[in-house]
């Protein structure tokens, strides 16, 4: 599992590319983020909330408490007859840098 280092105090962006498991015409139609192992990382909302595209998703995270490793996961639905849903998750690690 990829494992990124986060300040306490930055506001980033975090992406999942889902082009390479998508089947040819299938699209994303939802996606979902949920953090995990601790408290203090908290997922964007308003200009920066989570989205996706036919291909991609996204989502901004901000705070955390320092020495704490979190997991962050997407859980896709896609616009396949009948949908198909998978995870997708990575660790933050937050820091002061």
């Amino acid at each position: 599992m990829k494992t990124f280092t986060k300040d306490p105090d930055a506001i980033l962006d975090y992406s999942v590319d889902w082009s390479s498991w998508l089947l040819p015409g299938e699209q994303i139609a939802e996606a979902a983020w949920e953090v995990t192992g601790g408290t203090g990382l908290e997922l964007g909302t308003g200009d920066r909330s989570a989205n996706h595209d036919e291909t991609s998703a996204w989502c901004w995270l901000s705070g955390g408490t320092v020495d704490t490793g979190y997991t962050v996961r997407c859980r896709v639905t896609t616009t396949a007859s009948p949908a198909r849903v998978d995870d997708r998750s990575f660790r933050v690690s937050v820091q002061e840098r």
